[in-house]
């Protein structure tokens, strides 16, 4: 046996070290990033929650702080989701309290984070009071997006708040990047998708489009074990 495996790899004594390493190297990468984005075989169908989105209050895009200017997300999100999308720019913290008893399904916050605390125009609202504002006042919210740099922190501690999920970034978020990731989400969402698979499509292309780490800030936490859907009305 030992004889037959010399003479199947005796060809490689023609090549130099260094190539036969990065030979190995470029093979060792190439199954790495075919494990993480390569689609996974069909499994069985599981049976998900399907929220029902309100035509009026499906979504709901919160800017505040330096980024109340811009609302990029929001223009975004309009244009994938095919359907009302509401805004509230420069939002101050009474404005979220308001807006979580309308009965949103999703609330994406495009903030600034600092350390563990969310920025909003009157003032740092702390991860541990964005749960308890979370879980107070609204049970129709399904997901709540963090777009924002370092945003990790706050999502852990969403995990207390009674939403499904949420979805943050482990990193710095580049504005283009971010723009592609949630034009595919939205999209992908609004067409029924489940989230988990809306979200590893996003992952996916926008991987294709920049790179495999830019793709790999976005985060997502599901609390529940049963899949999201979310179903227009």
């Amino acid at each position: 046996m030992i004889d037959k495996l010399k003479d199947a790899f005796s060809f490689l004594a023609a090549y130099p070290p260094w190539v036969i390493a990065c030979s190995v190297v470029l093979v060792a990468g190439t199954i790495a990033l075919l494990a993480v984005f390569h689609p996974k075989s069909p499994r069985a169908a599981s049976p998900s929650v399907v929220v029902r989105a309100d035509a009026t209050h499906a979504i709901l895009v919160v800017t505040a702080g330096e980024l109340q200017t811009r609302l990029s997300d929001f223009e975004t999100i309009r244009k994938a989701w095919r359907g009302p999308v509401t805004a509230i720019p420069h939002a101050k913290k009474q404005d979220l309290i308001d807006a979580l008893k309308q009965k949103y399904s999703i609330i994406h916050l495009e903030v600034e984070v600092r350390g563990d605390s969310v920025l909003f125009d009157d003032g740092p609202i702390s991860g541990e009071q964005l749960t308890d504002l979370f879980r107070i006042n609204s049970k129709d919210v399904q997901l709540v997006v963090l777009s924002a740099c370092q945003s990790f922190q706050i999502g852990k501690a969403l995990e207390h708040s009674g939403v499904a999920a949420s979805l943050v970034a482990t990193s710095n978020l580049a504005v283009d990047v971010a723009s592609e990731f949630y034009r595919v989400l939205y999209s992908e969402l609004g067409r029924g998708v489940p989230l988990r698979d809306a979200f590893e499509r996003a992952k996916i292309e926008t991987a294709t489009r920049y790179n495999v780490v830019f793709a790999s800030v976005f985060y997502l936490s599901e609390y529940g074990v049963t899949p999201v859907t979310f179903e227009k009305s």
